[in-house]
């Protein structure tokens, strides 16, 4: 058999002499052992160059393992999969504003999750552009809790990660974090789909296998490939990975991310430093690198940007300078027909949540089905508010962030809080008031996408009906908003709070006391304390006693035995409460009453079991005061009605809270 590879030895020879070179150069710095390589030619996916390891003889590093097919966690250097899928689905685009701050996520009855990203700081609302170039933790893992563990592996198999093999249950939320192994022969081929416009090609190892007598037994196959994610995607994608001033927060300005042609590149660093990533390509080569040590010893301080992008930036700058290899790739060698060619259903508007950061040069660039949806959208919304004509300024300038900005008629809203200093009034945000001046706001986290199939969902609303709890984890969204809230008080962001009738569920759910200042709502001026000294105070649903219980978080699992509602009432500082009263209604008004417990090991828990067995339905929860009042908002818990409530375990923590009615000046 005669067997013609895609591997183009001058590449080869190259790949392998700088991989090894470099890999010697940082050794003594961070402390690694090996590295590989994987070179693609976009549009075919032809492997050009496969370097396994710094040295196949060496046995002291395994150096005849294929590190470039071997199993391993490829850290941030995944994230470009989740917000591609997140663009295929349409709940993003690249300026819907991600509140960066601090959010919890429940796993089990005796675990949580606390993300934080990799500088250790929160960055407030950032974009989607801003979050992906710099790589930040917090906003993936709040945008992949939304598009689903279970769908975005389906969406990285089909963009070429096979090596993510193993069931659901089996990854978590820290799979955008690169949670789950993968090899960099795949990880190649994902970015690869990237490249070439949303198509999966798998990657080609020969181009013709002939027998003894010449004849063709095989040869490289020619089809175009399979549809992964959209062109749009794709093409959003790419765009954000070659903003290098979009990175510049967290890479700095003309980092080893940059060359001399247009390039998209991402890095990833794994937990504890064991492996380092750097993922990149142009037009006409796409490159992926990993160092790290080959019994997965942690490494010296090193990150994707300082170990593994300067081996992947001195074989693309090498390729580049040399004209022999940009004639193998049937490159140009003028900066012409460098430049990445955006879809056609793209396009740039001169959009972008104010003082945030969109695209290099102003503007920002949404696809046709974003905009198509978030007109449909903003309809629905002006119909909702009494407004079907709307604004012609508001029409014109905001529709594509209806998701993330409002353009709005507000009034000014007060938060009163004691302070060391004393009692001090600062702004907290703005609500939706007919008579106040018209400003543009960003709105607080909510749903990502639009809910088509839901045209009474409230955007931006504090109530909730049955449908609207299926849709979003209210527990979850509601401390997302609390965490967004505290962050703005100290920030100066201007920040819808939503509809000032709703201010009272508003201060149900934070814990704030605030108030409205109606009189100055017509003036611009945004000032620390109050101008007119009129605030009106807001009043909650009228509920009784000194306090009342806010839902703090809400999940759904199989940890218990059977079907049951459990739950743990807690005090302002997260104490076990006994003695509190809980009423439970279910689908057929039937109600039930228990108290939580007072035992040493099960102090202000509750539980009520389920009876229908597995038949969709909600049940409401109710916490009563000593006179069997109502002591907060009712809570809506599902039951087999979709994807997340389909377990027989649903677990929340109900949290009191003191009223604060301080605006008696």
């Amino acid at each position: 058999l005669h067997i013609y590879t895609t591997l183009d030895l001058a590449l080869q020879e190259e790949a392998q002499r700088i991989v090894s070179q470099q890999v010697a150069a940082l050794q003594p710095r961070f402390g690694m052992n090996n590295g590989a390589l994987i070179a693609l030619k976009p549009g075919t996916a032809e492997i050009l160059a496969m370097v396994g390891s710094v040295d196949y003889k060496n046995k002291e590093i395994d150096g005849q393992v294929n590190v470039a097919i071997s199993p391993r966690q490829p850290g941030s250097a995944i994230k470009p999969l989740l917000y591609a899928t997140a663009f295929n689905d349409n709940l993003i685009s690249p300026a819907t504003v991600i509140w960066d701050t601090p959010i919890t996520y429940t796993i089990s009855t005796i675990e949580e999750y606390r993300p934080v990203n990799y500088d250790r700081k929160f960055h407030g609302p950032v974009t989607v552009r801003a979050a992906l170039a710099n790589s930040y933790n917090v906003p993936a893992i709040k945008l992949l809790d939304a598009v689903g563990v279970e769908r975005m592996l389906e969406s990285a198999r089909k963009m070429g990660v096979e090596s993510l093999h193993r069931g659901t249950d089996w990854y978590g939320l820290s799979l955008t974090l690169g949670g789950g192994e993968v090899t960099l022969l795949d990880l190649a081929s994902a970015y690869h789909t990237i490249a070439n416009h949303g198509r999966y090609q798998a990657p080609q190892f020969f181009l013709t296998i002939t027998d003894g007598q010449g004849q063709t037994l095989r040869e490289i196959s020619s089809t175009g490939g399979a549809q992964a994610i959209s062109e749009e995607a794709a093409s959003l994608v790419t765009d954000i990975l070659s903003d290098d001033p979009a990175r510049v927060p967290m890479f700095g300005a003309r980092s080893q991310l940059t060359l001399s042609r247009p390039v998209a590149a991402k890095t990833g660093t794994t937990d504890n430093n064991r492996d380092a990533w750097t993922m990149g390509f142009t037009r006409h080569l796409l490159t992926g690198v990993w160092v790290g040590n080959t019994d997965g010893r942690p490494m010296l301080n090193a990150t994707g940007a300082g170990a593994a992008a300067p081996v992947w930036n001195e074989f693309m700058r090498t390729v580049l300078a040399e004209p022999d290899l940009l004639t193998r790739l049937q490159a140009p060698a003028t900066d012409t027909g460098w430049a990445f060619q955006v879809s056609e259903n793209v396009q740039r508007l001169e959009e972008c949540p104010p003082g945030l950061t969109c695209r290099t040069g102003g503007g920002e660039i949404f696809s046709a089905t974003w905009l198509d949806a978030a007109g449909r959208r903003r309809a629905v919304v002006r119909e909702q508010d009494g407004n079907e004509e709307g604004d012609d300024q508001e029409s014109s300038s905001t529709f594509p962030l209806v998701d993330s900005v409002e353009y709005v008629s507000s009034a000014p809203v007060y938060m009163k809080r004691q302070t060391e200093a004393g009692l001090e009034t600062r702004l907290l945000g703005y609500c939706g008031h007919p008579a106040g001046a018209e400003r543009v706001l960003l709105a607080l986290p909510d749903h990502f996408g639009f809910p088509q199939d839901s045209p009474t969902y409230c955007h931006h609303c504090w109530s909730m009906d049955g449908a609207d709890v299926e849709t979003v984890d209210e527990g979850r969204l509601l401390r997302d908003r609390k965490g967004a809230l505290e962050w703005s008080l100290g920030s100066g962001f201007p920040v819808y709070l939503g509809r000032c009738d709703e201010m009272g569920l508003m201060a149900d759910y934070t814990g704030f006391a605030v108030g409205i200042d109606f009189a100055s709502a017509a003036a611009l001026v945004s000032p620390e304390i109050f101008s007119s000294g009129q605030l009106s105070e807001v009043s909650g649903p009228g509920l009784l006693g000194p306090h009342r219980y806010i839902l703090d978080r809400l999940w759904h699992d199989d940890q218990c035995p059977g079907q049951y509602v459990m739950g743990l009432a807690v005090d302002d500082q997260g104490l076990p409460l006994p003695g509190v009263a809980v009423s439970l209604t279910d689908a057929w008004d039937n109600t039930y009453r228990t108290v939580s417990k007072s035992g040493a090991s099960d102090t202000g828990r509750f539980d009520f079991p389920i009876y229908g067995g597995d038949a969709p339905q909600r049940f409401t929860l109710q916490i009563l005061d000593a006179n069997g009042n109502p002591s907060g908002s009712p809570i809506v818990v599902p039951h087999r009605t979709d994807e997340v409530s389909n377990k027989p375990c649903h677990h929340l923590v109900v949290q009191r809270q003191p009223w604060q009615r301080e605006f008696n000046d």
